[in-house]
């Protein structure tokens, strides 16, 4: 039996990202549990009903998606359904029916995982399974091993937010050059210790278009709604307006985006 690789990669990063969160361990893949995962997906797409069993011996998701035409459904998507159910959770209730999904993502002793994905004949279903050891969701134990985010702050992600941080701060970088060619000058370079400086809570911190400036560097911050990512031409032009972008002594730059509640922040510092 083969596995789905991307399906199961993407599911990992997904949970990690979201454990990460509440303090809990990362999931390792299994590959015993994606096989079965795999079996089971393919099961519930050519089966005329959806039918759900809770087994004993290892914890299971399942996330399913009907479309007109063609059903999609990715590893990232399916996790963030499992965990919506965060958002009417009350810590410590324990509800398998209502919060079993959420539970088994964040289920603190959980260390494996294995996930498969199958579509029906027709295309017009989709089934994203996930499978689980030690499995969660067990009586008496959830105030302890569903732990609230550390930062104490219900949301739930999107997943452009999970899965293109990399490549957005790589476009940013990519706009600010764009910029500084065009003036002639040289490349800036991502720098670790500018990047380690800004990733803090900024929550608080100047709004859109503020500067908060020192002797050692310059930043740049601006508040953005979570929903949607601030387009890095745009940022890039705020940078050229505000002159930094295109100083001949600056080389260096470092990006960060802090994701919370009600809005993102782009924090940007140039040295």
């Amino acid at each position: 039996m083969a596995v789905n690789t991307e399906l199961n990669e993407e599911s990992l990063f997904a949970h990690n990202y979201l454990r990460k969160r509440h303090g809990c361990p990362p999931l390792e893949y299994d590959e015993e549990l994606a096989k079965s995962s795999q079996v089971f997906a393919d099961k519930l797409a050519h089966s005329p009903r959806f039918r759900y069993y809770y087994p004993t011996d290892y914890g299971e998701n399942v996330a399913y998606r009907v479309s007109a035409r063609c059903a999609k459904l990715s590893g990232i998507d399916a996790t963030l359904r499992w965990y919506r159910e965060i958002l009417t959770y009350t810590s410590g209730e324990e509800s398998q029916r209502k919060y079993g999904h959420f539970a088994q993502v964040i289920w603190k002793k959980t260390k494996q995982a294995g996930f498969g994905m199958a579509k029906s004949v027709d295309g017009k279903r989709v089934f994203v399974v996930g499978r689980y050891k030690p499995r969660g969701n067990r009586r008496a134990y959830w105030d302890e091993q569903v732990p609230p985010p550390t930062d104490n702050t219900v949301y739930v992600p999107t997943s452009e937010e999970m899965g293109n941080y990399e490549a957005y701060v790589k476009s940013i970088l990519d706009a600010l050059n764009s910029i500084r060619r065009e003036n002639q000058l040289p490349p800036l370079r991502l720098n670790s210790e500018l990047i380690k400086k800004r990733r803090v809570d900024l929550s608080g911190q100047p709004g859109e278009n503020e500067d908060d400036s020192n002797s050692e560097d310059d930043d740049k911050q601006m508040k953005i709604p979570r929903t949607k990512l601030i387009d890095p031409t745009r940022i890039a032009k705020l940078m050229l307006k505000n002159g930094q972008v295109i100083r001949k002594d600056i080389t260096m730059v470092g990006i960060v985006t802090v994701l919370m509640p009600q809005s993102s922040t782009v924090a940007i510092a140039f040295k």
